[in-house]
């Protein structure tokens, strides 16, 4: 396994919005490492936020690969007290290190706020530079939006 460091930016719901930053821990298995079988790639990510006076939150993510499929589970990321849930196909152009990879997911959410969630992950490899993207809307039914 290896683990990979990385700031996360958010921004703190309440009446004065607030940025806040936290380090991240990445952690991606290799293919076998766990009890996950062979062709299944696993990534675990902890995020986490804080605001002056809310006090921390955590935001756990994991994701699992197969081929092109790619299942995505996370709470406290579209908003506290909210798990959501992913499913996608990812669509592949070059090799292993020049590519493009795209992956549309549609997604629902529970808990505080509740709804579909359309979205799309974009990651970009050329030479030693790496680019991510990550888009979503969340068509809220709980609130009402």
């Amino acid at each position: 396994m290896r683990a990979l460091h990385r700031v996360a930016q958010a921004a703190v719901p309440g009446p004065q919005r607030r940025q806040a930053r936290i380090r991240g821990v990445h952690v991606e298995a290799k293919p076998g490492a766990l009890a996950t079988g062979p062709g299944w790639k696993l990534e675990l990510e902890l995020n986490g936020f804080f605001g002056l006076d809310e006090g921390a939150q955590f935001a756990p993510t994991a994701s699992v690969d197969r081929g092109p499929l790619h299942l995505e589970a996370r709470y406290n990321y579209e908003d506290f007290h909210t798990a959501t849930f992913f499913a996608g196909w990812g669509f592949r152009w070059g090799g292993d290190e020049t590519f493009l990879r795209a992956v549309p997911l549609l997604g629902g959410a529970v808990g505080e706020s509740a709804g579909l969630v359309p979205g799309l992950e974009v990651e970009a490899q050329w030479w030693r530079l790496s680019y991510w993207l990550e888009l979503e809307y969340l068509f809220d039914l709980k609130h009402g939006s």
